[in-house]
């Protein structure tokens, strides 16, 4: 079914006042009405790009759109044509991915604020000669896979990093032949891609 008939959203792009941070992260907040209206309040960001995606309960992604955007975010959402059930809006930019559920009861919307969530993404840093830092904060202590790609598609290397709630490798591309790179983090069900410049 496409995603227009599942969802129809009144929704507008707002500049609002910034937010107050707090260690870093965003604010966000959804709050619900009974008409099963839904408002987000988020930022600021940590990049001008974000993307905004509803799921259901089985991690299916039932709408996404992307943002350039300045600051904040501020919108509306009619979802009058949900059906009952748990919800959550994932807020993804450049460097987290926050997870805001909701439940849907009969033609009341209500907002699970206490249960937001903030995961960080993993981080790829080239700290010279040849040699990248793979970190990523693994607060769920999910297993964490790693796969290195060449840039005709053959995986040069696959390894599994553990399940730790704080991951750090380093990898040596110096040797390597001169080309592009991509690194694939696996972390549970997401995969984070990350490509590598050419190297010399």
């Amino acid at each position: 079914m496409k995603k227009t008939t599942m969802i129809c959203f009144l929704a507008a792009l707002i500049l609002a006042p910034v937010f107050a941070m707090s260690q870093g992260l965003p604010y966000v907040k959804l709050k619900g009405t009974d008409e099963k209206m839904l408002t987000l309040y988020a930022g600021p960001f940590d990049s001008e790009q974000v993307t905004l995606r509803l799921k259901d309960a089985l991690g299916s992604t039932l709408y996404e759109e992307d943002f350039a955007i300045e600051g904040n975010l501020h919108k509306r959402y009619d979802l009058r044509n949900i059906k009952a059930g748990d919800y959550y809006f994932e807020i993804e930019d450049e460097n987290k991915i926050t997870v805001n559920p909701f439940e849907i009861v009969r033609n009341k919307l209500i907002v699970a604020q206490d249960l937001n969530m903030v995961m960080a993404k993993p981080a790829i840093t080239f700290k010279g000669n040849g040699i990248y830092e793979v970190h990523l904060d693994n607060k769920e202590a999910r297993p964490v896979y790693v796969y290195i790609t060449n840039a005709e598609g053959t995986v040069i290397l696959k390894e599994k990093l553990g399940s730790e709630k704080e991951i750090k490798k380093y990898y040596d591309f110096s040797k390597l032949e001169g080309m592009s790179y991509s690194v694939q983090v696996r972390q549970g069900q997401r995969t984070f891609d990350h490509t590598l410049p050419m190297q010399p």
